[in-house]
């Protein structure tokens, strides 16, 4: 009766049963499968006979059952006489999997499309998965990686590492970390971390999900900027005349010895200040030449 109310029907509407009854409902697919299996527990190969098919149901929709069944008797000659089984709606549990399955899609294809390398930790540090970005700026696959931890943090960067990890799962806040890693051709990058917790209802901490930006290229052109900024601060510094240097606040951004020598404050203690406020006679520095400044800018 309630295998009969599975697919909507009073077990009276399905008489007379027989094995051509669930045949007649069982999805042409699934029937090949099903046939098979119960093939290969007739012949003994196999403890019970098990099988995920579709069912048409009453109303043309298709619901998901589970069979489960043994043979429990055999005539003489070794053919199955009798047999018992169960089977089990699993309709719902079919559109939870495949509900499931459409949001992993969705997970999988945000973060393939991730610009920079992505990886996906589980809490023993091993790779779960990383995305195409970091294959292409790092050189491995997930296939070389799985089951190990990745080998591209420098010995000196183990430690600055290690106390960020602790410092995440301690207090549950993502982090940043400016670092260097290594490529699978060993070259050197500069790389900013971003990493959070994946938190899971019943297991708590999963892992962690961690965004490598490269900042290489970013690093040379600081670098280049410095170099070139020291380099003026070092001709400005061999002039005799002040030379200063103002932002649109007028606040000094730059001033070379001589003028904070003349001034009589050190360049560090002058940066930032307002030139009309600190180094103008008061009040005409801010009431009469300021406002002529900001005119002119």
């Amino acid at each position: 009766e309630q295998w009969a109310a599975i697919v909507g029907y009073s077990l009276d509407e399905l008489k007379p049963l027989s094995i051509q009854t669930w045949m007649d409902l069982c999805h042409p697919e699934d029937l090949k499968e099903s046939n098979a299996l119960l093939e290969r527990h007739f012949k003994k190969e196999s403890e019970i006979y098990q099988c995920e098919a579709r069912m048409k149901h009453k109303d043309d929709t298709w619901k998901y059952v589970q069979d489960k069944g043994k043979i429990i008797e055999w005539d003489e000659a070794g053919k199955p006489l009798r047999m018992i089984g169960t089977h089990t709606d699993i309709t719902e549990l079919k559109q939870t999997e495949e509900e499931l399955r459409k949001r992993e899609e969705h997970l999988q294809a945000i973060l393939q499309a991730t610009p920079d390398p992505l990886v996906v930790y589980d809490k023993q540090g091993h790779p779960q998965y990383i995305n195409t970005s970091f294959s292409q700026v790092f050189g491995w696959t997930f296939e070389e990686l799985q089951g190990e931890r990745i080998p591209f943090v420098p010995e000196d960067q183990k430690e600055p590492t290690f106390t960020k990890i602790r410092e995440i799962y301690s207090t549950g806040i993502p982090v940043t970390l400016d670092t260097k890693r290594l490529t699978k051709d060993n070259r050197l990058l500069d790389i900013r971390i971003s990493a959070a917790i994946i938190q899971s209802s019943w297991e708590g901490h999963y892992g962690l999900v961690v965004i490598l930006t490269d900042i290489t290229e970013h690093k040379r052109m600081e670098e280049r900027l410095r170099r070139e900024r020291d380099l003026s601060q070092r001709y400005l510094d061999t002039t005799q005349t002040m030379m200063v240097a103002l932002d649109v606040d007028g606040r000094i951004t730059m001033i070379n010895r001589s003028g904070s020598e003349l001034l009589g404050y050190a360049q560090d203690e002058i940066l930032g200040c307002n030139w009309f406020e600190t180094c103008l006679s008061h009040p005409e520095g801010m009431e009469s030449v300021y406002p002529v400044f900001q005119r002119i800018m």
